[in-house]
């Protein structure tokens, strides 16, 4: 990172250089009583044993680089203290006219009049006044009204709605009153020369940086307050820049309000997720979903600067519109508790696997809506076989590549093509067999220690597609990890019984304890009291239960005539996939059982991922 810092006088900075406010910062918001008064007491209590010799009054530190508009600097970092500054300078100054004629302030003091003036404007010719610090471009409500401030120097304020400037009012007439209360004061013209000597004197840490994403890097390093800026933040800032150089373009005005309330949406609509999705993250699938190219996040900034300068509006104010369509899409589905598409829930809400989500858009703009349940299942069931194997999920992203790779279009979201959906389905079914083949040999064998997160979304997605009494994935989130077979029994000296649960030692029952087969779901309040006590002690609690992976252990399901025909089918075929008459009639959970009810689970999860 390439950054110089020094220590420099604010009053000389504002004096000399002119500042530009990005359009992602904050509006100014420091007021009376929180902050503008603290500062002026402080310098207050400067003067009170005030000496010249004094070291100089350090106030903070600015992050600041180019601007694209020559002889200006972009104030990344610093803008809330200079721009309360420059406003107290511009007052101080107005203050010290009042009086300049009173006979009591020094020569020195008089003389800065018109520098202090120079803080806040400055003046090009006779006729041009341009603000030392300012917007990019001015909203129609800017982060504080410079002209105010001009107006209430000269006492005429009355075309502004003052409920609208209440909070700038109020830092003007109370810094007024605050020199005046001074001022009057037996010593009170000593103590605004020596103000105005700090006033000149304040000096602040300049960090310049020499880019603008080398002085946003810097911000997120040394700063710890407001909120955390992403890269969405910076791209924010630059397309804002591109679409103000398309004005003159066959750009206009509309494109950069349709693009500022497009991009709030965005923003607010990543926020509103009941889920920790970061807007990056999205603005990452949503890339590679109509692009193909993919992007670290810490790549995202600058490869789509090279993207978007060859844009113009149009482009511009498309691409943002169908992010927020898709957004919303995503959210959507994070936020609703009452999905159609059950696989889709599970995808994103028990999976959660980000690397899908280009698939999740690309589907979400799918009119036919046979294929994009084709798109959605044939995902869950690559994402579900990754998950039963407790596989990282890069080998999901690097067939993406394959698949997404041939898309062209660099701003809008669209269907797949007949060939490129035939790819997709072929590529990851390829991969879906090869999973398979490794769960059929692997999964009756894999101990499941220390993988309980894995069990327990097994046994969820399981309860949620085979069990008509779960709509939502969602609705099964007080269940816990029941082990059929207690795990306390790893901890009893005491367990001998080898022979009555059929195992040959110790180990044989860790391995025994820990498989899919000894697994289930309880509430968390059932399990609290059920996990230590035997099998035929926990057959009654079982029994009760609506969790097929759990009643099952113990009973059927009976008929019920209230049910409907589907429902009640579900219920038949789910009493075939995983009731083992031996089983509920046990009271011991043996190793012959557990590897019987393992193979049954691992034929219900072959069952989902083949239908």
């Amino acid at each position: 990172m390439s950054y110089h810092s020094e220590c420099k006088s604010v009053y000389n900075l504002l004096t000399t250089n002119r500042y530009l406010i990005p359009y992602l910062q904050r509006d100014y918001a420091w007021t009376w009583k929180e902050q503008v008064l603290t500062l002026l007491e402080d310098i207050q209590e400067a003067t009170n044993d005030f000496s010249k010799n004094d070291e100089q009054y350090l106030i903070g530190m600015t992050i600041t680089c180019p601007s694209d508009e020559n002889g200006q600097y972009t104030l990344i970092d610093g803008q809330q203290r200079l721009t309360t500054l420059s406003i107290l300078f511009r007052l101080f100054a107005h203050f010290l006219e009042l009086h300049r004629n009173d006979g009591t302030l020094d020569d020195q003091t008089i003389d800065a009049i018109s520098d202090l003036k120079k803080t806040y404007t400055r003046h090009l010719s006779a006729n041009e006044e341009i603000f030392v610090i300012k917007r990019q471009k001015e909203p129609s409500e800017g982060i504080v009204d410079y002209e105010y401030i001009n107006y209430y120097v000269k006492n005429d304020c009355d075309r502004f709605d003052n409920r609208k400037y209440k909070s700038i009012k109020s830092i003007c007439d109370n810094a007024m009153d605050f020199f005046e209360n001074i001022y009057s004061e037996s010593d009170g013209h000593r103590k605004i020369n020596n103000i105005c000597w700090i006033f000149k004197n304040i000096q602040i840490i300049e960090c310049y940086c020499s880019d603008e994403l080398q002085a946003y890097t810097l911000f997120e390093l040394i700063n710890d307050r407001g909120r955390s800026l992403d890269r969405t933040d910076l791209l924010n800032n630059y397309f804002l820049k591109q679409l103000n150089k398309q004005l003159n373009n066959g750009g206009s005005e509309r494109d950069i309000d349709i693009f500022v309330k497009c991009w709030d949406e965005f923003k607010r609509t990543v926020a509103s997720s009941d889920t920790k999705m970061k807007a990056d993250d999205v603005l990452r699938a949503y890339v590679f979903a109509s692009s193909g190219k993919k992007y670290k996040t810490k790549e995202l900034y600058k490869a789509m600067k090279s993207i978007v300068e060859k844009w113009n509006s149009s482009q511009i104010t498309d691409f943002i519109q169908t992010l927020v369509k898709s957004t919303h899409s995503l959210v959507d589905v994070w936020n609703d508790t009452d999905p159609n598409d059950i696989y889709l829930d599970i995808l994103v809400n028990e999976l959660g696997i980000k690397q899908a989500w280009p698939i999740i858009l690309l589907a979400e703009v799918e009119p036919n809506l046979e294929r994009k349940k084709q798109i959605i299942k044939q995902m869950f069931n690559l994402c579900f076989t990754y998950t039963i194997l407790n596989r990282q999920y890069q080998g999901v992203e690097k067939l993406l590549d394959q698949v997404l790779a041939p898309l062209q279009n660099e701003c809008v979201i669209k269907p797949f093509t007949d060939e490129q959906f035939n790819l997709y389905m072929n590529k990851l079914q390829n991969e879906i067999d090869d999973n398979v083949i490794r769960i059929e040999n692997e999964l009756i064998n894999i101990s499941l220690k220390d993988k309980d997160d894995t069990a327990k979304s097994i046994l969820r997605i399981i309860e949620t597609i085979e069990n008509p009494e779960h709509k939502s994935i969602k609705s099964l989130d007080n269940m816990t990890l029941e082990h059929i077979l207690p795990q306390s029994y790893l901890k009893d000296d005491q367990f001998d019984q080898w022979t009555e649960y059929n195992f040959d030692n110790k180990e044989s029952l860790e391995k025994g304890i820990y498989s899919i087969g000894n697994m289930s779901l309880l509430d968390t309040s059932d399990n609290s009291f059920v996990s230590a006590i035997r099998l035929k002690d926990k057959h009654v609690v079982y029994s009760n239960q609506s969790l097929i992976t759990t009643k099952l252990v113990s009973t059927k399901f009976e008929e019920a005539r209230e049910t409907s025909a589907s429902t009640e089918s579900q219920r038949k075929k789910v009493n075939e996939l995983l009731y083992i008459d031996e089983l509920a009639k046990s009271d011991v959970m043996s190793r012959p059982l557990i590897k019987k009810r393992t193979e049954k689970i691992v034929d219900v999860l072959l069952d989902i991922i083949k239908n």
